[in-house]
């Protein structure tokens, strides 16, 4: 189970239900905009993993691994929607989903950071 950030073209879903999980969007249930503090809260009563470009869900202080169901923060040079995709595509090809609950992961092009909890 995934949540995609506001941040997040909503195409980005797709990518992630071929690979059979299911997909909400911050958007699609009305909280765009929201803090952080409460997307990570909705995405943590869903039992969620977030999926997000947002790089202030990489601080562990806040965020520490095992506390949520999962951050992805994508980081990629420049925000283009091909350069996001490429980054999603490359750490869905790599690993479960499943495997990664409660880790905060970074994924950018060519590789990820997966500090484990």
């Amino acid at each position: 189970r995934a949540k995609l950030d506001e941040n997040l073209s909503r195409s980005l879903a797709a990518l992630v239900v071929e690979r059979g999980h299911d997909v909400e969007t911050c958007l699609s249930e009305g909280i765009g905009g929201a803090s952080d503090a409460v997307v990570a809260g909705v995405a943590q009563t869903e039992g969620r993993m977030l999926v997000t470009l947002d790089s202030d869900f990489t601080d562990i202080r806040r965020f520490p691994p095992g506390s949520h169901p999962g951050i992805i923060v994508i980081r990629v040079p420049e925000t283009r929607p091909s350069l996001i995709r490429a980054a999603l595509t490359a750490l869905i090809a790599r690993h479960e989903l499943d495997d990664l609950a409660g880790c905060v992961v970074i994924a950018q092009l060519g590789g990820a950071r997966i500090p484990r909890p």
